[in-house]
């Protein structure tokens, strides 16, 4: 699992990417854990797609987790939910923050 708490900076995406890597090469999914995951938008959006594809990229399938509520409908909206893989909050969790 790989906890995201908000979007990363341009400079620190290739170390991102390498872990993702690294995690994707020892895992069958890898869990983009997003609970309190600080940013919206697009450029989210832009970010989890890539990860999932650096993932896949290295056979690994990815789920996302905790999305705050926002992401979860631009997700849905744009028909990436089911591509990302946005697993749904346990009854009583509270989503994103």
């Amino acid at each position: 699992m790989l906890a995201l708490p908000a979007l990363p900076t341009p400079a620190d995406l290739p170390a991102l990417h390498r872990r993702v890597a690294a995690l994707a090469r020892r895992s069958g999914t890898l869990v983009l854990d997003l609970d309190g995951f600080a940013a919206g938008g697009l450029a989210a959006v832009d970010l989890l797609a890539r990860l999932a594809l650096t993932a896949r990229q290295h056979g690994c399938g990815v789920r996302l987790r905790g999305a705050p509520h926002e992401l979860d409908a631009l997700l849905g909206a744009l028909g990436l939910a089911d591509v990302l893989g946005v697993s749904p909050p346990a009854p009583g969790t509270p989503r994103g923050r």
